[in-house]
């Protein structure tokens, strides 16, 4: 189902200061030398007790800084990244972090069994994310940008420590996801048998209507949504066939650990992927805690 990118620019987040804190990261000498020296970094940074995948690239390191929370759960797009907002390193300096349980970083950090992913922990986890930029790179304040799963995740972020942000940028901002989860369902049900689509109108009948106790049932709603998008929107860029979805490290840091690359790591991160769904789907409709239990990647790539 087709959906207008919405962008809602909360402008120079002046939002009361939370108490959580930040999880530590490790001391990091500033990256820039120069104003005028360009950045493109890959590698693994420590965050929140794992090590986690993320990507700095910019013409020029006075540029304000952008950092990237992608949607989902579990979408990361550091494979993409260039093909979307290469253009934009003119400008900015572009930051795109794989979250806990996704992508790179659980390809080399998958959660374990026992462990939970929740709003709170991820929101830590960002800001931790944030601090670290903020370090490395010398720079006052970031811009945050997230997008769906990644506007909550956004929001959460900048109610917390707005100090650490110049602005909030949110697109498919999020509002309720249980009226948006309701509202989906019913549009791509009538879209279905409009279109006499019998197979999708069977699935998702045999669902029936929000909120789900299944994981699986955001899968099954995820292929209707992207079958009837596919019809109104161009085609999502690809990282390249079947290649991995990384490269090396182009400029080592010390801070930041390469990764190697092997095919294993793409399938690993689309373990990720539906991982994260599978954990962090049910919460966000509940608001309450639930286990990944879906995890079996392996834990180095």
């Amino acid at each position: 189902m087709p959906k207008p990118l919405t962008l809602i620019l909360a402008a120079l987040v002046a939002l009361a200061p939370g108490l959580a804190m930040a999880r530590a990261v490790p001391a990091s000498a500033p990256a820039c030398t120069s104003p005028a020296q360009s950045l493109d970094e890959k590698g693994f940074v420590r965050i929140g007790g794992i090590d986690q995948w993320v990507t700095i690239k910019g013409d020029r390191c006075d540029n304000p800084v952008i950092l990237f929370l992608h949607g989902g759960p579990g979408n990361p797009l550091s494979p993409f990244a260039d093909a979307i907002y290469g253009a934009w390193t003119r400008d900015f300096t572009l930051v795109q972090w794989d979250q806990r349980g996704s992508g790179m970083t659980h390809g080399l950090s998958p959660p374990a069994e026992t462990d939970g992913l929740t709003v709170a922990g991820m929101t830590t986890d960002g800001i931790a994310v944030a601090t670290y930029l903020v370090q490395h790179l010398g720079a006052r304040k970031v811009i945050l940008m997230g997008s769906s799963w990644g506007s909550i995740l956004g929001v959460n972020m900048a109610r917390t420590r707005p100090d650490l942000f110049h602005a909030y940028v949110g697109t498919s901002q999020i509002v309720s996801y249980r009226d948006n989860q309701a509202t989906t369902y019913a549009r791509l049900l009538d879209l279905a048998r409009a279109a006499g689509d019998q197979e999708t109108a069977g699935r998702l009948e045999a669902l029936g209507p929000p909120p789900w106790a299944n994981p699986r049932a955001f899968g099954v709603v995820r292929r209707a949504v992207r079958k009837y998008e596919a019809l109104k929107t161009d085609p999502f860029p690809r990282p390249g066939g079947r290649r991995p979805v990384t490269t090396r490290h182009p400029r080592p840091s010390p801070t930041m650990r390469r990764a190697r690359t092997t095919p294993s790591c793409s399938s690993s991160a689309s373990r990720g992927t539906e991982c994260s769904r599978a954990s962090s789907w049910p919460l966000l409709a509940r608001g309450s805690r639930r286990r990944c239990s879906c995890c079996g990647a392996p834990r180095t790539c």
